[in-house]
C-alpha cells in the first residue's frame, strides 16, 4: 500500500461551486467539489479550464477563493480537476475551517 504524499487529509464532499473567469469575473458554469483539504480541492465539471490560468470559485459554504489548476483528467466530456487555492482571505480561511473541519 502506498503512503499518502499530501500534507493535508482529503475529505469527500458534494459541495456545488460556481466557476468564474479570473480576468472578467464572468460566470463560466458550475461544478461539484468531490473532495477537499485545507489547501485544495478536486472538482468535476463540464467547464473546460486551463492549467495555471487563475479563476474564481464561489463555494456554497459561502466563500470565494482564487484558484489554480494543477491536474486535469477528462473522460466523456467531463473534466476532473485537481485545484490549489492561490489566494484566500483570512476570514474565509477561518470560516472554511469551522464549517468543513470541525468535528
Amino acid at each position: 500500500m502506498s503512503k499518502e504524499k499530501r500534507k493535508h487529509r482529503r475529505l469527500p464532499t458534494t459541495i456545488i461551486a460556481d466557476i468564474y473567469d479570473g480576468d472578467s469575473f464572468e460566470i463560466k458554469g458550475k461544478g461539484c467539489i468531490i473532495n477537499l483539504s485545507k489547501t485544495g480541492i478536486a472538482i468535476e465539471t463540464n467547464v473546460k479550464l486551463e492549467k495555471k490560468k487563475p479563476f474564481f470559485m464561489r463555494l456554497n459554504v459561502p466563500m470565494e477563493v482564487l484558484c489554480e489548476i494543477v491536474r486535469i483528467d477528462e473522460k466523456d466530456n467531463l473534466f476532473n480537476y485537481g485545484i490549489k487555492f492561490s489566494k484566500i482571505k483570512f476570514s474565509d480561511t477561518m470560516k472554511f475551517k469551522k464549517v468543513i473541519f470541525e468535528d
